[in-house]
């Protein structure tokens, strides 16, 4: 046989009731107060954090400021000659059926 159905109003109200017991223990206050303390203080680091990005933050440790030094030092600032090679001919090739048939070549001779 089912449970009759409750008031609502009685369900709210007891729900009210245990959340007050709860909440009038010390020891939960404390730790609710400890806590809502750290959510602001988090909330506040972060709202500063976005409204003041600075983009050399990164570089405010000294390590990470060797370390961009070092990498820096070690990169070659003075392009490497590019060896020269023979110039390819460009000439132009007619195939039919994979034979060639015509090897127009040269510098752009026709």
């Amino acid at each position: 046989m089912p449970r009759p159905k409750a008031d609502p109003m009685q369900v709210k109200l007891k729900r009210q009731q245990r959340v007050e017991r709860y909440r009038a223990n010390p020891a939960v206050k404390e730790r609710i107060k400890i806590q809502r303390k750290s959510y602001r203080q988090k909330k506040r680091e972060l709202i500063r954090l976005q409204l003041h990005q600075d983009p050399l933050a990164q570089l405010s440790d000294v390590d990470t400021q060797q370390r961009y030094l070092e990498d820096m030092a070690e990169v070659s600032v003075v392009p490497e000659p590019i060896e020269e090679r023979e110039p390819i001919d460009v000439g132009i090739i007619l195939e039919e059926d994979g034979e060639i048939l015509q090897n127009q070549g040269g510098q752009g001779q026709w």
